[in-house]
């Protein structure tokens, strides 16, 4: 007999009696629950739930010139508004140097600047994992008890149109082993928010221009000068 849709979304949350860390040894009980295929609606859900804190890790937040409506960044608007509201909202982006076929290029890869700067603007901490060595995570803690983790990052393609992996799981005792987690990578977080605005954009530390927000969002500017918008 084959479970029908519903039934085999009801499977799809579980207890499991132990999760293990490989490098602590640690088991603890958590509640699971695969959210590949919905992490959109779980994670914008979670984010607006939140009162106490968020912690986010990502690879990639990939947002568009002149546009507001796109899912990553109502995501971005989760993060702002849950600052507002009073919750520590912590952002850890990667920073990292751009490849090509013939290898690394020397140039640092500015795919989470716009993001940065909107996070930035509505009062976000946002911190730059780089250059030599790179942030793959995409990690959300929520309130020392809601862990989600997967393959998903934070661009249009990611949330909408690619086959990704991800999972929710429920344990303040797994929540803290993955805030532990934060606490150790901050060492190599090497800019803060205000040290990045100072950071070259190549080795070589060539000119750089600042750009307002409001032009780069501004659908009549920045978005006629962009010829390519996601990966």
């Amino acid at each position: 007999m084959k479970a029908s849709k519903k039934s085999r979304g009801l499977l799809a949350t579980f207890i499991v009696a132990a999760v293990l860390f490989a490098q602590t040894g640690l088991a603890v009980t958590a509640e699971v629950e695969d959210i590949s295929g919905r992490y959109f609606e779980t994670v914008h859900g979670e984010l607006q739930a939140a009162t106490q804190s968020i912690h986010v890790a990502i690879y990639e937040i990939r947002v568009y010139p002149g546009s507001t409506a796109s899912r990553s960044y109502a995501l971005l608007q989760d993060l702002m508004d849950a600052h507002k509201r009073g919750v520590d909202v912590n952002v850890f982006l990667d920073r990292g140097y751009r490849y090509s076929e013939k290898g690394e290029s020397g140039a640092l890869h500015d795919r989470n600047d716009l993001a940065g700067a909107i996070l930035e603007e509505g009062g976000v901490p946002v911190q730059f994992m780089g250059p030599e060595r790179r942030l793959h995570a995409k990690l959300v803690v929520i309130d020392g008890r809601i862990v989600i983790d997967g393959s998903v990052n934070w661009s249009q393609w990611a949330l909408t149109r690619n086959i990704e992996s991800a999972t929710l799981i429920r344990s303040e005792e797994y929540a803290a082993e993955k805030l532990r987690w934060f606490t150790g990578q901050r060492e190599i977080f090497h800019a803060t928010a205000d040290e990045r605005r100072l950071t070259p954009m190549s080795r070589d530390e060539g000119p750089t221009l600042g750009v307002a927000q409001s032009f780069l969002l501004d659908e009549k500017l920045a978005p006629r000068m962009v010829t390519k918008q996601d990966e």
